[in-house]
């Protein structure tokens, strides 16, 4: 456990280790791959975990430090095993023209409303996003027009767990 520091309230928090390293900057952390072999979601924020009653609001505290940024609660498992449902995702929307393969964005779908999926691509039409846990891309490509924000930081409530007698 760590203590988040200077930036944040007094929360606790673990990092979900995913892969063997991986190093958070705590104000706009991102995944490093070094070990990984899926680095496709290099520039995506791991979730930090939190007590349940304190994911909320330090989401909430995060996003007024970024003007413009909000946040929300995430549903579905399509990020698994970045993002699992009931993750609190901050969004902040960044200029479009500065977004990069391997970020994690928030956009419209005319057939699902908002999603949070990756950005795997850039092409003529769009980008083409894909969620972690999918095995094809998505119908519709990410434009300027459809396009809301970057995910710059998600909290995950910890799961309780049981200890032997």
């Amino acid at each position: 456990m760590r203590s988040i520091g200077r930036h944040f309230p007094p929360y606790t928090v673990k990092v979900i280790p995913v892969c063997s390293l991986v190093l958070i900057a705590l104000l706009g952390g991102t995944v490093t791959p070094d070990g990984c072999t899926n680095s496709y979601v290099a520039l995506s924020p791991v979730a930090l975990l939190l007590p349940p009653d304190q994911v909320k609001s330090a989401a909430q505290y995060y996003a007024e430090l970024r003007p413009g940024a909000f946040v929300l609660t995430g549903e579905g498992n399509g990020m698994m095993p970045l993002y699992s449902a009931g993750t609190v995702i901050v969004v902040d929307p960044v200029p479009y023209r500065t977004l990069q393969e391997g970020m994690t964005v928030l956009f419209l779908s005319p057939h699902d409303g908002r999603v949070a999926h990756y950005l795997v691509r850039e092409s003529p039409g769009g980008w083409i996003t894909v969620g972690v846990n999918q095995s094809r891309d998505d119908d519709t490509p990410m434009t300027s027009d459809n396009y809301i924000g970057q995910v710059v930081m998600a909290f995950a409530p910890e799961k309780a767990t049981s200890h032997p007698n």
